[in-house]
């Protein structure tokens, strides 16, 4: 079997397995009380097998931070548990730290209503990570705070639902409502062609065109975060969409010019330590690892360089949790 085969074969079966799941969750829709749980056991299964196995998925969680905040409840959370072993847990209910938290997934069905949906993202969007965190590293111990390239994290913020798509049109008002609530939307894609019905997943992903720089400071950066997504308004500037994500290292002239155009590549010359030397960014874009007509294939690929992106876990801040258990403790101590 050819190379061109065993990739046409890749793509069929993520096209086949998209139809396949829309009508698997709509085959549950029909029967009530089974809906829910069904859906969501269908989108952590699917979930499962497209993220890296060092994280761990939950479903029916809370997520909370060290100033006593905390989410709605979050249909599926996706986690890593290299530095979080444990999450806390009531019951058959979980809470876990924003600290772990990776990508947080919404599950609905038909209805969409934009003022819940909009307050569920808020609720995880406010949570803020801290970086008190203390370890031991190989030279010696550190403090989260100490570490330049990881103070803050947010999560990748998910939506998927069977809301209907007409095939070759703007998206629906709903859909573009909620853009600046969630990085990912799935939605339900129609194509009605000579008497056939064909109904698939459409995936809709904000700021798809804006470049991985940004998107990195995006999801490492939570100020920034909170400004871009819960405004109203579009206030971005333009030259922040196509910030350029730097790279480290030496890059030997042969492999530059093979990656020049691949990945938008370009370097300047800079002074470092009395020496000239090439410093190498990229203004690669989200929408570069988009597959044309392939919506589930693309998610895979898109989520998962965001995932290499986000600076994820954080040293867990034993501390900060302490402290505010403990204040929480004071304030509604019995007096006897």
């Amino acid at each position: 079997m050819g190379n061109k085969n065993v990739f046409d074969n890749i793509s069929m079966n993520y096209e086949y397995m998209n139809k396949m799941m829309v009508k698997e969750i709509k085959l549950a829709s029909e029967h009530n009380g089974l809906t829910g749980s069904f859906r969501e056991d269908m989108w952590l299964d699917f979930f499962r097998r497209i993220v890296p196995k060092k994280f761990a998925l939950s479903k029916g969680v809370i997520i909370i931070d060290s100033k006593g905040n905390s989410s709605k409840e979050v249909d599926i959370c996706i986690y890593d548990e290299q530095y979080t072993p444990y999450v806390f847990q009531y019951n058959n209910l979980k809470f876990i730290p924003i600290e772990a938290v990776a990508v947080a997934i919404q599950c609905k069905s038909t209805s969409i209503d934009d003022k819940d949906l909009k307050e569920w993202s808020k609720s995880i969007k406010r949570l803020q990570s801290n970086c008190s965190g203390i370890a031991r590293m190989a030279t010696g111990h550190t403090i989260q705070a100490t570490n330049q390239t990881q103070k803050k994290t947010t999560p990748i913020i998910i939506l998927t639902s069977l809301f209907e798509n007409p095939k070759n049109k703007k998206e629906s008002v709903e859909i573009e409502r909620l853009r600046n609530y969630y990085d990912f939307i799935l939605s339900l894609e129609i194509d009605e062609k000579d008497e056939i019905k064909e109904e698939k997943f459409k995936l809709t992903v904000n700021y798809e065109n804006n470049s991985l720089g940004w998107w990195s400071e995006k999801l490492n950066n939570n100020k920034y975060n909170t400004k871009i997504d819960l405004s109203e308004e579009n206030y971005d500037k333009e030259e922040n969409k196509v910030m350029p994500i730097s790279l480290i290292g030496s890059i030997d002239d042969n492999t530059y010019d093979i990656l020049e155009k691949k990945l938008n590549l370009f370097y300047k010359i800079k002074k470092i330590k009395e020496r000239d030397t090439k410093v190498y960014s990229s203004k690669v874009t989200l929408k570069d690892f988009r597959v044309e007509g392939n919506d589930i294939l693309s998610l895979n690929l898109q989520l998962n360089q965001l995932l290499m992106l986000l600076n994820n876990p954080m040293l867990f801040p034993h501390y900060a949790y302490a402290k505010v258990f403990n204040t929480f403790i004071e304030k509604n101590a019995i007096k006897i």
